[in-house]
């Protein structure tokens, strides 16, 4: 018994994501670099977007990810979960948190982020 907690605790820890809430610079579970450098684009065409007097927010389309209910992501002040580390969404964030989608519910993170999980 005591080889299997060690074996699934050694899997998690090489899947990217602790059994609980941790900072987070790189994950080896985020999305393949085509994921982020769509994300940049994404985020490249809706500032072009603002700069000509359209809503940011609404000008950033979506990049579906499947949710892993073992690793998603959030910042401490939000109150989304995203299914990416490289989400559009936290393109920007410094200090990104991630762990289960229980722990993400525990913590207040309980909303699905629209861009990259959807409703």
């Amino acid at each position: 018994m005591k080889r299997i907690i060690v074996f699934l605790l050694v899997c998690t820890m090489l899947a990217g994501c602790s059994p609980s809430p941790t900072k987070s610079s790189y994950s080896p579970t985020a999305p393949t670099k085509s994921v982020l450098e769509r994300n940049r684009e994404i985020q490249s065409e809706a500032e072009d977007a603002y700069r000509n007097g359209e809503d940011y927010w609404s000008s950033v389309k979506p990049n579906y990810q499947p949710v892993d209910k073992n690793c998603v992501y959030w910042v401490k002040d939000g109150y989304a979960y995203h299914s990416a580390r490289d989400c559009v969404a936290l393109l920007r964030s410094k200090e990104i948190l991630h762990g289960t989608l229980q722990e993400a519910f525990r913590t207040g993170h309980d909303h699905p982020c629209s861009k990259c999980v959807g409703n």
